[in-house]
């Protein structure tokens, strides 16, 4: 008779407020029930969990550990100041309180670094000596400069000395470097990915993006209408986010061009007065942040998703794209410009280096899309043979399944 297969899975962010923990929780519904999870996530993360029915309900074959670093080693950490510090201290130092559950570490199968979204943390599973995954990793470019134009001089600051430390990291960090030696299956975003750590050419690294949607929250889209067009972007409204440079878009084109934006966050209120500035404030209609579902519903009532962000990743994008409306974006290393090519429905304006050619080309590529024929079913389908939690979800326990057979050399995998 078949063991019963357990996989530990660490993942710093779980939270049911977040897109890391959107995609975590997304995993976990979807892996086989009849292997047990462990899933081990700071002790905030833990207590939200317990205490949220649908999470429990959708997950009941996963059991909740929490760890936290001492608080007497944390007491400089406050809120969101020093994150990520703690971050990089939690995930190198889990392996080791957990290495003293030695029961437990006889009876795992495989431990998965859930560690997307940060490429300067290291994966220290392996020390387990258990089959390991690390990813999928990915993680944003540092910023380009004529992006920054319209932020403040402290985010410009904060974000020139963040990716500093992370390039300082990609070369110097010998936990990182050994890391990458010691996991199994390293599972990476993109070749953005694979040129910062050093991946190409070597044999344990997969190809995995973090990205993926519900299928079954997809809404019908309407027709597009055919005396004005309806853009949107949604999301949290941060400045990487790129909306500035969609505002200023908005105002070359047409009257008859609209724009809303769902979302709250830091910049909003900069975006309205912005808005005021360019005189199309009456064009631009603000939302406030609403659940998944809702946000799906006001996409299929629109003609086009603006994506103009520098993210290498957001679900944003993937999620409208299901819904079957036509993406524009930049041109850059990132998701979207990787599978531009691949998927169809997807417009890149280029990056000619400066702000306002920059507004120029986002607002020449509206056009060339908007005076193009989509049809909403084809492009779904598209996303969803693509991308799919469903599809996520399969690929990372065949993951989990190649790797524990290869160790073992028995062939009872999961």
């Amino acid at each position: 008779m078949h063991k019963r297969k357990i996989v530990l899975i660490a993942a710093y962010d779980v939270s049911l407020h977040t897109s890391e923990g959107y995609i975590a929780v997304s995993l976990l519904a979807r892996i086989d029930p009849e292997i047990k999870v462990i899933l081990l996530t700071r002790m905030n993360n833990v207590s939200e969990l317990c205490d949220n029915f649908e999470f429990r309900a959708s997950c009941p074959n996963v059991k909740l550990i929490g760890y936290d670093l001492p608080k007497w080693l944390t007491c400089w950490k406050k809120g969101a100041r020093g994150y990520r510090l703690y971050a990089y201290l939690w995930q190198i130092s889990w392996p080791f309180t957990l290495k003293l559950k030695r029961r437990l570490i006889k009876r795992l199968s495989v431990v998965h670094t859930l560690n997307f979204h940060n490429d300067s943390i290291p994966n220290m599973g392996w020390i387990l000596g258990k089959p390991t995954v690390w990813g999928p990793i990915n993680h944003n470019e540092a910023t380009v400069t004529w992006r920054m134009k319209n932020w403040p001089i402290k985010m410009r600051i904060n974000n020139t000395l963040k990716a500093v430390i992370r390039r300082l990291a990609w070369r110097l960090d010998p936990l990182l470097k050994l890391s990458i030696l010691k996991t199994d299956v390293v599972l990476s975003a993109g070749n953005w990915v694979d040129q910062r750590l050093g991946l190409r050419d070597r044999v344990n690294v997969q190809r995995k993006s973090q990205l993926g949607f519900d299928v079954s929250m997809l809404p019908l889209r309407r027709s597009a209408s055919s005396t004005a067009l309806s853009l949107v972007i949604g999301g949290r409204l941060d400045w990487i986010k790129g909306i500035d440079l969609a505002l200023h878009a908005l105002a070359l084109l047409p009257h008859n061009v609209t724009l809303t934006i769902i979302g709250d966050g830091p910049c909003k209120s900069f975006l309205i007065e912005r808005a005021r500035k360019l005189r199309i404030l009456e064009r631009v209609k603000f939302l406030s942040a609403v659940s998944r579902e809702q946000l799906l519903q006001h996409y299929a009532d629109h003609d086009i998703f603006l994506f103009p962000s520098a993210e290498t990743g957001g679900l944003a994008w993937v999620e409208a794209l299901a819904v079957g409306l036509p993406i524009v974006g930049f041109e850059g290393h990132t998701e979207l410009a990787d599978i531009s090519t691949h998927l169809p429905g997807i417009k890149l304006a280029k990056d000619l280096g400066a702000f306002e050619e920059n507004v120029k080309e986002l607002a020449k590529t509206i056009q060339i899309i908007a005076s193009e024929s989509y049809d909403p079913v084809i492009l779904s389908t598209a996303a969803q043979d693509h991308y799919g939690w469903e599809i996520f979800a399969s690929d990372i326990q065949d993951v989990y399944r190649n790797i524990t057979n290869r160790k073992t050399h028995s062939g009872d995998g999961i």
